[in-house]
């Protein structure tokens, strides 16, 4: 199977059968067939060849999933972009990629067209209906290979520069035949796609879905919690994913409690360490519902190890683990040069097998830096820490840079998010480390509160209390900072740079002496 040929077996099958649902229409699976083959013709039509790149800068909606498909059957690689990005990140982007097309509102492409190094032609997506229908009969759609590349995502990292992770047809179709065993999802299934489609996810809960036969509803806009509770409620909807500060946020919302959501099977959720509290509250609220602690980078074809948690735990307060490799995934643990297969010792984790991507795009010294060659076998260097249990499972302890040394002391911030998570009058936790003019480096406990009926100040005392009751004193936070809500990056993880900014700019506001703060 490649991306290319998601769609062929099913739309076969079930020609007339419920695809995709976008706020405005909705597709069969004979129409976004029909519709993606229309468009690839249309782009082989203007010239598009094999390993061209086509950037998608357009917000989620149907005719733009089927474009996207028709992109790949086109062989043309597609890179999904954020239209909210600041100008000089997307030219970064475009410039970088050097796109054939550039798929977006004439407006945006107005912004940019000038700065643009490259020739790359606008495809106004006020136009898409129109190019599914292209009549293009006849024409030659070229083959696609395992190892041609799929599509190109950008992500963050720390050169400070976006780098362009290219994934493979090959790639996908291993991580699809894994996934199969980890989130049960058939012809039956309603799944909610909440990613958007530059964030790797949309892989899994859009395309997988999709390929499975399953009917996708796309959640269109900013994540509202209600919006979300609803939709689960009105679609009857079986599966979905989202990652851990929304799933936090759904528990928040009103709707929560009084929603019928007795149709969920299982969710996937996961990208950064997830609340223990949030979890049970699903799993209490939700009957026979089963959770997947998802754990994997772009690099390695959106995840590659995964725990199912399915069972009540009240009182728990140990984080869940992030599981076993999927099928034909390898990984090890690494201190400096030496494998570790003992439970409990901490090392780098490196990921081998099919799944790892080709490499970044135009950026060879990145990929010599992240690659490397272990008795012949292909690794990604994912930067994280983990630790194995006895059971064969996985810990994630943090990554390499979470550990900090404070006045002699090595901490791992992990540890005190934990008993922050673990805290009932605390939603969410996460420490960070700042410069405070009178005390100088220091470990500032950042969260946001639960309900309940502590003030402000009762609530500081109390999470104060607890820390120097769990913690050893040097692990003891020394500022305290609640939040509304914490800053959210465009993939719906928590923005923690957002937070150290938002911490420096109390401190710098407040009389100097302050060590509480309230960060709205």
């Amino acid at each position: 199977m490649s991306m290319a040929s998601l769609l062929h077996d099913v739309a076969r099958l079930y020609p007339y059968k419920d695809a995709l649902f976008d706020e405005r229409q909705r597709y069969t699976f004979g129409e976004l067939e029909s519709f993606s083959t229309n468009f690839a013709a249309f782009l082989v039509s203007r010239g598009v060849q094999k390993g061209d790149r086509i950037a998608f800068c357009s917000p989620k909606s149907a005719p733009l999933i089927a474009a996207i498909l028709g992109c790949l059957k086109a062989g043309a690689i597609y890179v999904p972009v954020d239209c909210k990005l600041p100008t000089e990140r997307l030219l970064f982007i475009l410039n970088d990629v050097s796109p054939r097309f550039i798929v977006s509102s004439q407006a945006l492409y107005d912004r940019v067209a000038a700065d643009l190094t490259t020739t790359s032609s606008l495809i106004d997506e006020s136009c898409l209906p129109e190019h599914l229908r292209f009549a293009g009969e006849g024409a030659s759609l070229p083959s696609i290979a395992q190892e041609d590349v799929a599509y190109c995502i950008y992500t963050s990292g720390s050169t400070g520069r976006p780098k362009g992770v290219l994934i493979q047809h090959g790639s996908v179709d291993v991580f699809y035949r894994a996934l199969a065993k980890i989130m049960t999802i058939d012809s039956g299934s309603r799944c909610m796609n909440t990613s958007e489609l530059y964030f790797d996810v949309h892989v899994m809960d859009l395309f997988f879905p999709l390929h499975r036969g399953a009917t996708v509803h796309l959640t269109c806009g900013p994540h509202v919690a209600n919006k979300l509770l609803r939709k689960i409620e009105e679609a009857r909807i079986t599966h979905f994913t989202a990652v851990g500060p929304v799933m936090t946020m759904m528990t928040e919302g009103s709707l929560f409690n009084t929603a019928d959501m007795s149709s969920l099977e299982r969710v996937m959720t996961g990208a950064e360490i997830i609340n223990v509290d949030t979890m049970q509250k699903w799993l209490r609220r939700v009957p026979g519902l089963s959770l997947v602690n998802g754990y994997g980078p772009t690099e390695a074809t959106v995840i590659c190890t995964a725990y199912i948690i399915d069972r009540v735990e009240p009182g728990r307060t140990e984080f869940y683990p992030i599981g076993k490799p999927m099928l034909d995934t390898e990984v090890l643990l690494l201190d400096e040069d030496r494998i570790i297969s003992e439970p409990g010792e901490k090392g780098e984790l490196l990921i081998g097998g099919p799944q790892v991507m080709k490499g970044y795009w135009n950026n060879d010294r990145h990929t010599s830096d992240r690659i490397t060659i272990i008795g012949g076998k292909r690794y990604y260097r994912s930067g994280d820490i983990c630790q194995w249990r006895p059971d064969g499972d996985l810990d994630y302890v943090g990554r390499n840079d979470d550990e900090i040394k404070l006045s002699g002391f090595r901490i791992n911030l992990n540890e005190i998010k934990r008993v922050m998570d673990a805290t009932p009058s605390v939603a969410e936790g996460h420490p960070v480390v700042t410069v405070h003019p009178a005390l100088g480096k220091v470990i500032a406990a950042c969260f946001t509160r639960a309900g309940g009926e502590k003030t402000g100040e009762e609530m500081f005392a109390h999470l104060q209390t607890v820390f120097k009751h769990e913690l050893p004193y040097y692990m003891v936070p020394s500022l305290y900072f609640r939040f509304d809500r914490f800053p959210t990056l465009p993939s719906g993880k928590t923005d923690k740079k957002g937070i150290l900014e938002r911490v420096d700019q109390c401190i710098r506001e407040a009389d100097g002496g302050s060590t509480r703060f309230v960060c709205s």
